[in-house]
């Protein structure tokens, strides 16, 4: 009986701090110095949890009919931000402005390595909303993919 009355307390605390939220998520890839880019926009449902360190973001992305779903974790701190990405694409990838990281990412053609350069990394928040917006420069075994900004903006979905 005691466990589950710590359970209860468990789940009712849990749900204090995980807030369901609307998400608006705009990517640009750059893959040359040339022209606009390619732009990704999604609107997507998802969770916001503030922990002791990190802003962290939960998110599925694909669509109801296709086995291709990503679940996305994204942890933003004060200096760095963390993405989780585990699905069809599995990489941990850390973002530090102005420096260098390395990861790994599985795809359904294999492993590759990748390095990052963050250019810019900024987080905001208010009571009810909030953004992360970092922008990086991608290479894949050794090959330069182009440049990256990702911006993400949420808002807390009332009941």
């Amino acid at each position: 009986m005691v466990v589950i009355h710590i359970s209860d307390r468990y789940r009712e605390r849990a749900a204090w701090l995980v807030k369901p939220v609307q998400l608006a998520i705009h990517s640009t890839v750059h893959s040359s110095e040339a022209g606009d880019g390619d732009v990704i926009e999604q609107q997507l449902e998802g969770f916001f949890e503030e922990r002791e360190q990190y802003w962290v973001l939960k998110y599925k992305e694909g669509s109801p009919d296709s086995s291709d779903d990503v679940n996305t974790t994204v942890k933003a701190g004060k200096d760095e931000a963390i993405v989780i990405r585990q699905g069809v694409v599995n990489y941990r990838q850390t973002y530090r402005l102005d420096q260098k990281t390395y990861s790994r990412i599985e795809i359904p053609g294999g492993v590759s390595e990748t390095e990052v350069e963050t250019l810019e990394y900024d987080r905001k928040r208010s009571e009810v909303e909030g953004q992360v917006r970092l922008s990086f420069r991608l290479a894949m075994g050794g090959e330069a993919m182009g440049s990256y900004l990702l911006n993400i903006k949420w808002t807390e979905v009332t009941a």
